[in-house]
């Protein structure tokens, strides 16, 4: 008679008790690798995230960038991205590589440059002043300056000295073309500024 698949009395379960237990072991072992690449995952986003905060640090730095420096890489961290490699003389890829981090880890510089230059009276500002946002729907923080629009338009990149390089991103009432508002984060670093006279280099 022809044997059939069913176990019989006297028949040997080791055969089926080892397949049970390879299975158990690579599922465990599949379950451990699936763990391991998900906290790598976790530390490789992370690293990106500190990087994106640290690029768009350096970019607001430089004056191209003016929205929140919040870790998400989006239109407008490529955007200033791609203005400060053609500004640099980089292909404008829009990728973080590292011609590019070179550029842009290097100490900050005044424009050799420009288009325009004013002497003005520059007063400083902090959110705690104000409803902490600028005309131009970003957070009041240093970077980001006040201006009478008829003199600057908004959007133009500035360097002022003894401030550093500036997006004009807001205006104000008592605003006038030989009068400039800093922004900065704190009200302490804003009183401690006070009010001097720059030199405005429109880029």
């Amino acid at each position: 008679m022809a044997e059939t698949g069913n176990w019989m009395p006297g028949r040997s379960r080791t055969p089926l008790l080892l397949s049970i237990m390879v299975g158990l072991t690579l599922f465990c072992m599949s379950a451990g690798l699936t763990a391991e690449n998900g906290d790598r995952d976790s530390k490789r986003d992370d690293n990106s995230g500190r990087q994106i905060v640290e690029a768009q640090q350096l970019l607001a730095q430089h004056g191209f960038y003016a929205d929140d420096i919040d870790g998400i890489w989006g239109r407008q961290s490529e955007s200033a991205l791609i203005s400060f490699q053609v500004w640099c003389g980089i292909y404008p890829s829009g990728v973080l590589d590292p011609a590019t981090w070179e550029r842009l880890r290097r100490p900050v510089a005044p424009p050799g440059e420009y288009r325009r230059k004013f002497v003005m009276r520059a007063s400083a500002y902090s959110p705690e002043e104000t409803s902490g946002i600028t005309a131009r729907g970003h957070r009041v923080r240093k970077g980001l300056v006040s201006v009478d629009p008829s003199h600057i338009p908004l959007g133009s990149r500035l360097y002022i000295t003894g401030y550093g390089y500036a997006v004009a991103d807001d205006v104000g009432g008592a605003m006038s073309p030989s009068l400039i508002d800093l922004g900065f984060d704190s009200l302490t670093e804003a009183l401690a500024f006070g009010c001097r006279d720059v030199e405005v280099y429109l880029l």
